[in-house]
């Protein structure tokens, strides 16, 4: 119960989220000011994603992996270094994560693309405005197909139901 991390109303969901944010930022802060004060790195390249996203309500959906909605699929994929340009994304997926890094590192690869995702260097540097090729995501029933301008949703058969096509009816509450 840090008063840091208190500043916003930790009696719902978003609130203690939020708090909870706040203090995985001032612990990355501590770890690499350690880390910098011992000489062990200096200029570190900084990656931070997530494994999904968090929904707090919005369309019936509550908590994560309960559907393939924005709230849920968006997170957040950052990467620092005082040698990189500040850019922003309007979607990427972890599959770009391994590409993107290995561009910038110049790693050589040998034989035929072995990964699923690209490079989003091209993209950081200006060089292309969209992204050349859709993200796809699927959860229990329910599949998404991502590209620049569309977002197609939809059920799949034969699949088991795990609530992903909508929320369950809720009792009113008192």
């Amino acid at each position: 119960d840090d008063p840091r991390f208190s500043r916003f109303d930790s009696r719902d969901d978003r609130g203690r989220y939020l708090n909870s944010l706040e203090e995985a930022d001032a612990l990355l802060d501590q770890m690499l000011e350690t880390l910098q004060k011992r000489g062990i790195v200096r200029d570190p390249l900084i990656i931070l994603t997530a494994d999904h996203g968090q929904s707090f309500g919005e369309r019936g959906y509550r908590s994560h992996g309960s559907a393939v909605v924005r709230e849920q699929m968006l997170v957040p994929f950052a990467m620092a270094h005082p040698r990189l340009p500040r850019a922003s994304l309007d979607r990427s997926s972890h599959l770009d994560v391994l590409p993107t890094v290995l561009d910038y590192l110049a790693v050589p690869r040998k034989g035929p693309e072995p990964l699923d995702g690209l490079s989003l260097r091209p993209i950081i540097a200006g060089d292309l405005t969209e992204r050349p090729r859709p993200i796809g995501f699927e959860f229990g029933n329910m599949a998404a197909w991502l590209d620049n301008r569309y977002k197609l949703v939809a059920l799949l058969k034969n699949a088991p139901d795990t609530g992903a096509a909508g929320p369950k009816p809720r009792k009113p509450e008192k």
